[in-house]
């Protein structure tokens, strides 16, 4: 059976013997930890006395009216740590992480079960605050005679919920931390993460964006718009920033640092693994509207001598970390681009074949200091999904990928 948490606040906590009034319900206690929170207790007030915590097992029944426990309890504290529902939850926006939006809780739908209670899903529509209001049945007689139509309760299962910040054990703003078990947000497209932090205001957006896996926090970071980035990075220490832009491409980390003030920059960089600075740092060097400004040093380098089945072992081993893996650039001994394989020429060759005999040796590419439009036109003339970038002496530099051009260069050619 299910009850509404404006439901339950309306009844009388009861001794079961003598029927003593103990006061009214003024909030829920559960197990954050939980997939779907465990009620552990409530908060009782009676008049003008403080609250205390009632433990729910105390509890002897819930009645229509009434709630009854087993004695007058005793000063008992809830446990550290535990979610406080009305304080917490109740009139707070929450991240609704199956819709990927920012919504604010109306009322909240608990299970009764043999066990106690369980918190199953947060009502974010109209009749959750007609029902806390006490108007609901009025407003269904009315929306029932003027169009035939009553409201519905929008629930969203706790499961998709994210809460955001409450007030931590020592009264900092925190955004509350859910279970190993319980972490939505990971699962949402970099793309709506990044939507549902700029729909917050500045402080929960980086109370929550602390609270993100670095691998996360930087694919969510990638998705922004430069101002936003900037705020972020700057408001978090030094190791965390460090640490996020680490994570983030080598190109969209060389253009968030070219944004930050010079210590700050040079302060993460420094933090930085040291392959992963110089890579970054050698993009700082190049303009920004040249070829080299809009590239990106992760991909994926291989040699004529490679088989088939050795290529595809270092494919497993590094196209995670690859910006593109359609195209596999072949390079000799001393850098040069000599040749370049598709992936689909790699998966129906044969396992000894080796690549000097796969590879196409007619690449089209560009230089470093070209014009980031040059890029632009031979991405529309030959349907590229990525490009080679090299320096005036053919040594292999990045790439630029077709995200790239439709980021930076399509709104230029526009106009």
């Amino acid at each position: 059976m299910f009850v509404f948490l404006t439901e339950l606040f309306a009844k009388r906590v009861l001794v079961a013997g003598d029927r003593r009034l103990l006061g009214r319900p003024v909030d829920l206690v559960a197990n954050a930890e939980e997939v779907y929170p465990a009620v552990i207790g409530f908060m009782v007030r009676h008049g003008r006395r403080p609250a205390y915590f009632l433990p729910w097992s105390d509890v002897v029944s819930v009645e229509r009216d009434e709630i009854l426990v087993r004695e007058t309890p005793g000063a008992t504290e809830p446990p550290i740590g535990a979610l406080f529902v009305r304080r917490h939850i109740l009139d707070r926006q929450i991240i609704d992480t199956f819709g990927a939006r920012v919504v604010r809780v109306n009322d909240l739908h608990l299970l009764r079960m043999e066990d106690g209670l369980r918190l199953i899903h947060v009502d974010v529509g109209a009749s959750g605050l007609f029902r806390r209001l006490g108007w609901l049945p009025a407003v269904n007689a009315l929306a029932r005679w003027f169009f035939d139509y009553q409201l519905r309760d929008h629930l969203i299962a706790w499961k998709f919920v994210q809460p955001l910040g409450h007030f931590g054990r020592e009264g900092t703003r925190q955004v509350l931390r859910l279970s190993a078990s319980h972490q939505p947000l990971a699962q949402l497209h970099p793309a709506e993460l990044a939507e549902v932090l700029e729909d917050l205001d500045m402080h929960k957006r980086q109370a929550l964006f602390g609270s993100l896996d670095p691998e996360v926090a930087a694919d969510a970071l990638e998705q922004m718009d430069t101002e936003t980035q900037v705020d972020l990075i700057e408001g978090m220490g030094e190791e965390r920033a460090t640490r996020v832009v680490e994570e983030m491409a080598t190109d969209e980390a060389a253009d968030l640092l070219s944004e930050l003030e010079d210590e700050k920059a040079e302060t993460i960089l420094h933090g930085m693994e040291a392959e992963r600075s110089v890579e970054v740092r050698e993009l700082l060097t190049h303009e920004e509207d040249t070829a080299g400004g809009i590239m990106t040093t992760d991909f994926i380098a291989l040699k004529t001598g490679y088989t088939v089945d050795q290529t595809i072992a270092v494919l497993r081993q590094e196209a995670r970390e690859a910006e593109n893996i359609y195209y596999l650039y072949v390079l000799d001994d001393l850098g040069h681009l000599v040749g370049v394989v598709t992936l689909r020429s790699l998966i129906v060759a044969s396992p000894e074949r080796r690549l000097g005999d796969l590879m196409s040796t007619r690449v089209i590419s560009v230089t470093t200091g070209e014009d980031k439009s040059a890029a632009a036109e031979l991405f529309a003339k030959y349907r590229f999904r990525a490009l080679p970038v090299v320096d005036h002496g053919g040594v292999m530099k990045g790439i630029i990928t077709i995200d790239d051009v439709l980021e930076d260069v399509a709104p230029e050619l526009s106009r």
